[in-house]
């Protein structure tokens, strides 16, 4: 089933921490509705335990303001009791991974769509592929929702085509974020290696973290180094050397909007859609959209010029 994009668009957000509030403020831009956020940090929530003392006087109020609560089980009740209101939501959970697989349990007993953001949860995509079919509902799994790191990827799938047909060169790669990121290395690092690997050299099978300096690389393996340094948004690269040059595909992240407004795509996207997906289906198929376009601007490009031709003779 394809999503509707005619309806109002509503979302939760769960964790509000610097990703939850960015997307927050380019949802109230593009219109569309927050219906409530989930936070246990949150100091001043609207509503904690009593659904019924929240209302909202305005339609503008529930956009920028939407009632904010410190459990999902409060935020559950509440949208439970507002339905006729806040149809089709979808949420976007960007919050810790270690309760990730009890939220999902009750979203989806809600009958609620997700976008997970989060990273470093054990969750299989087996089991969120039986808990989307299970419940009717759509999950969308991502380690990175940038589309600029979906290019960087499909450049990194391409290059390891390419570079694989020469001799002479090893592949490695790095990652760097901020300090107060917890996985290493990033999620996004690990779908690159995996990306690399399937396309490389086939005696290049194995990924490894951080080689110590008194311990030589082994030619079956793919290094992947990490940093955590300051306030660094993310930077991911993967470097081909040879004895006569290097080639480096770099993507470097200036700030979190370029995830939060992938996020947003993608609850647009899961909308009234049912199964599980991943941030490559949903960018293939606004390239797919894009490469069907100039496709057609071509075709009719050419057949005009061999008209024209045609009629010049």
């Amino acid at each position: 089933m394809n999503a509707d994009t005619h309806t109002t668009t509503h979302i939760m957000l769960i964790g509000y921490g610097k990703m939850g509030k960015l997307i927050h403020s380019l949802a109230i831009k593009q219109d569309i509705d927050v219906c409530a956020i989930v936070d246990p940090l949150i100091s001043s929530p609207t509503v904690s335990h009593s659904p019924t003392t929240h209302t909202t006087t305005t339609k503008e109020s529930a956009l920028t303001s939407p009632p904010m609560f410190v459990t999902l089980e409060s935020a559950l009740e509440y949208i439970t009791q507002s339905k006729n209101t806040f149809n089709d939501i979808i949420a976007i959970d960007f919050a810790q991974g270690n309760t990730l697989r009890e939220r999902i349990t009750q979203l989806a007993r809600h009958k609620i769509g997700i976008v997970i953001g989060t990273t470093g949860s054990d969750i299989t995509d087996d089991e969120l592929n039986a808990i989307s079919h299970d419940n009717a509902i759509a999950v969308l799994r991502g380690s990175n929702f940038s589309i600029g790191v979906y290019i960087h990827t499909r450049l990194a799938e391409y290059s390891a085509q390419l570079i694989r047909n020469f001799s002479g060169y090893d592949v490695s790669l790095f990652e760097s974020h901020h300090t107060e990121k917890k996985d290493r290395p990033s999620g996004t690092a690990l779908s690159l290696a995996r990306t690399v690997l399937a396309h490389y050299d086939p005696h290049k099978h194995k990924m490894d973290f951080n080689l110590p300096i008194d311990m030589a690389p082994r030619k079956d393996t793919l290094y992947i180094s990490s940093q955590r340094l300051g306030t660094e948004v993310g930077t991911h690269s993967i470097d081909y050397d040879s004895s006569y040059d290097r080639i480096t595909i770099e993507h470097r992240a200036k700030n979190r909007e370029g995830f939060a407004r992938g996020a947003l795509l993608a609850a647009t996207f899961i909308k009234n859609r049912r199964g599980l997906f991943s941030t490559e289906q949903l960018f293939e198929s606004m390239f797919k959209h894009t490469e069907n376009y100039f496709s057609d601007e071509l075709s009719t490009d050419g057949n005009q010029s061999k008209n024209q031709t045609k009629d010049e003779l």
